[in-house]
């Protein structure tokens, strides 16, 4: 059996050829009121370019899930940003646009909200000619750099657009495709420091941590702590970093703005929701965010309700730039400065419902004392002054008011899409954070409040959270016990699936992710999975069933084909299989897994040029090494470049490599060298040494029978 692959390239060896992958998984107008600016904003925080004052540094460090609640108590008791936090101007509320990470940074660093730069998801990509904060800086000078924590904010989802530097961790091949690619708040602060600038160009810096995402395991927290101690002692680590940030500023003596605000929340059970993105409660809605220039900002707390969208308008008023007509936010630099601004009301919206349950997505319209959400078939309306954990629906009592923003919030129009939405393979990434079906096309419509399924959701997510944490037959005792309760659940079967995949039961895993497939046959991972757990299973003829079916579906996806060539060489087609993997090429894959399949598939048609060429590109790779340069040195020879295949003798001496296909090719070469006698010594040692491998060798190559060997 040949190696098949998954899309993170991670492997497992069974047996002496076979690889087997673990299981893939997840413009509003604003007045300010005539008055004579503050000095510091004349010298340059206000758009002037004067030369009396150099531009500030522009620092923008990104919580991602901090509430506002628990931020502000763990900030405020802190030794080192205590202080801080105090002298700093603070918003008395603050609004994510969206409570899920990718949606809320692109209308951080866009200004906008998502339904004007169209990204309603984790997974999808932002749109090229979205405005991006990095590219209008970089143009007025500034080095521009980003140091991300995760993988929801990868490089391939658009926001690297206009940084210099764009540092993020990068996927490496795991031993569970349930893990998630995180690195931790303080290797990045690391990384965040040695990227700040020597002082020569003002310097714009995004930090983004992640910690205080699911699962809570801040360092030094004990297994085992409450569910809301183990949240805070992830924001405490974070507060931590934060301090690191401040010190190294203050050091620096260079003038610097630092504004600090967190993405969305989280529910932490509140409205039955424990993690976020499936409703729009304050718990996920209401974030952190103050502002700290010292000597320019005083410290106080504005009783106005900022937003995400504000951020990149601010920051670019404070790097001297003109205002952008086309962007939802509001430059707040008058108020950080003293004076007056009136905020347009507060928009934030979730599609996740949606996308991921078919549940109608719900919006929201915060105005002042006053916040809505709806469905377009339900209103809830909350007074936050009196109600700010929005227990009491004022929908009935206030007809009036809630009809009036429940237009508003419909009339914000979609006008823009991202331009992709999420692939497979982001899918699988994704799943491993908690997220369900990411970005998973449906044809079905949306039908239901999404509080029908908040207590399913809550369970599923809590099963993901412990996934890793406990032992795995206590997480599988979880899971079965879930899907026996719920088996028309789709996504539960697929856990359970999953699961079993991972545990090598592969019978219950082929039995469980049938059964999620047909309860959701438009989710291709479920399927891809199934693929997987039947080719492991030597199931070869019914797994190209489902490769097919997913050709359709994914036609795109590169690892549909490397793993259908797999199964078809398997089964001894060979002629397709060579079509398969060379569309799986053409489409990117060139993981060792996919190289080595192509050579072997090459070598069996007689291709030898091409198996040549695809383990030239496979020496290259060191994860795993390159060891079979006997083998491409033999196929160098059989396509007639005894050039090449010295030259791979060599390498291979270089790096010791030993193997009787190495002394097979190195007689060849001498014998088409005519260094005979060094031929027929080295063919002797290697007949006497194999025999067998003598013997094929003498009918794969002829012309070894001119050089007389034995006594």
């Amino acid at each position: 059996m040949l190696n098949t692959t998954c899309p993170c390239g991670s492997t497992r060896r069974n047996g002496t050829r076979a690889t087997i992958p673990p299981m893939s998984m997840f413009r509003l107008l604003f007045s300010v009121s005539a008055r004579i600016l503050p000095l510091a904003l004349v010298l340059g925080l206000g758009g002037c370019t004067g030369t009396t004052a150099p531009p500030p540094d522009l620092v923008l460090v990104s919580l991602d899930t901090v509430r506002a609640d628990v931020f502000s108590e763990v900030a405020q008791t802190d030794p080192v940003l205590g202080p801080v936090y105090a002298a700093s101007t603070r918003f008395q509320a603050a609004a994510t646009s969206a409570p899920l990470t990718l949606p809320a940074h692109a209308s951080l660093l866009s200004g906008l909200d998502p339904n004007h730069h169209g990204i309603h998801h984790n997974g999808q990509r932002l749109r090229t000619d979205a405005p991006l904060l990095a590219e209008r800086l970089r143009a007025r000078g500034y080095h521009t750099a980003a140091v991300v924590s995760a993988f929801p904010l990868d490089r391939q989802f658009g926001l690297s657009r206009g940084f210099d530097v764009y540092d993020q961790p990068e996927a490496t091949a795991s031993a569970s495709a349930l893990s998630l690619l995180e690195r931790r708040g303080d290797a990045s602060t690391d990384r965040a420091l040695a990227e700040l600038g020597d002082g020569t160009a003002p310097q714009f810096l995004w930090l983004h941590l992640f910690d205080a995402h699911a699962p809570y395991a801040a360092p030094g927290q004990a297994a085992g702590a409450p569910l809301r101690d183990a949240y805070r002692a992830e924001v405490g680590f974070v507060v931590q970093q934060l301090g690191r940030i401040v010190s190294a500023l203050q050091r620096r003596g260079r003038p610097f703005v630092l504004v600090v605000v967190g993405d969305h929340g989280e529910g932490l059970g509140d409205h039955d929701e424990l993690d976020h993105g499936l409703l729009l409660y304050d718990s996920t809605l209401l974030v952190p965010m103050f502002w700290y220039a010292p000597g320019r900002f005083d410290g106080k707390t504005v009783p106005q309700t900022a937003r995400l969208i504000d951020v990149a308008p601010t920051l670019a008023a404070l790097a001297g730039a003109d205002p952008d007509p086309g962007v939802d936010g509001v430059d707040l630099v008058p108020l950080l400065s003293g004076g007056t601004l009136q905020i347009p009301a507060a928009y934030a919206e979730t599609r996740y419902p949606e996308l991921a349950y078919r549940k109608l997505p719900l919006r929201s319209v915060r105005d002042g004392d006053w916040k809505l959400i709806a469905t377009r078939d339900e209103v809830e309306l909350y007074r936050w002054s009196s109600d700010s954990a929005e227990t009491h629906d004022l929908a009935t009592e206030q007809e009036s008011r809630a009809a009036a923003m429940q237009l508003d919030a419909w009339q914000r129009a979609d006008v823009t899409s991202s331009d992709a939405p999420a692939s497979p393979e982001v899918t699988r990434q994704l799943q491993g954070l908690g997220y369900v079906a990411a970005g998973e096309a449906s044809s079905a419509a949306p039908a239901g409040h999404p509080r029908g399924i908040a207590a399913s959701h809550r369970r599923l997510v809590a099963l993901q959270s412990i996934i890793g944490t406990l032992p795995a037959a206590q997480v599988l005792a979880e899971a079965e016990a879930f899907a026996a309760a719920e088996p028309g659940n789709a996504f539960v079967q697929e856990l359970l699936g999953s699961l079993l995949l991972e545990q090598g039961d592969l019978p219950r895993s082929i039995a469980a992710l049938e059964r999620a497939s047909a309860l959701n046959p438009d989710n291709s991972e479920t399927r891809y999975k199934y693929a997987e757990a039947l080719m492991r299973t030597n199931r070869h003829a019914d797994a190209i069933g489902q490769w097919q079916i997913l050709e359709v579906l994914e036609p795109q996806r590169a690892g549909v084909w490397t793993n259908e060539a797999a199964a078809l060489a398997s089964l001894g087609n060979w002629a397709d299989a060579w079509t398969a993997v060379q569309q799986g090429l053409s489409l990117g894959a060139n993981d060792a897994n996919t190289l080595d399949n192509a050579a072997l598939i090459a070598e069996r048609l007689r291709r030898w040029a091409d198996a040549a060429q695809l383990q030239q590109r496979r020496s290259l790779m060191t994860d795993p090494p390159f060891r079979e340069f006997g083998r491409l040195a033999l196929n160098q020879l059989r396509s007639g470049d005894a050039i090449s295949a010295q030259r791979t003798l060599d390498e291979a001496r270089a790096r010791q490599a030993s193997d009787p296909l190495l002394q097979l090719a190195e007689v060849l070469v001498q014998l088409r060298g005519k260094r005979t006698a060094e031929a027929r010594r080295n063919a002797e040692a290697l007949r006497a040494a194999m025999p067998q491998l003598w013997q094929m060798a003498l009918r794969e190559f002829p012309e070894l029978t001119t050089l007389p060997t034995g006594p």
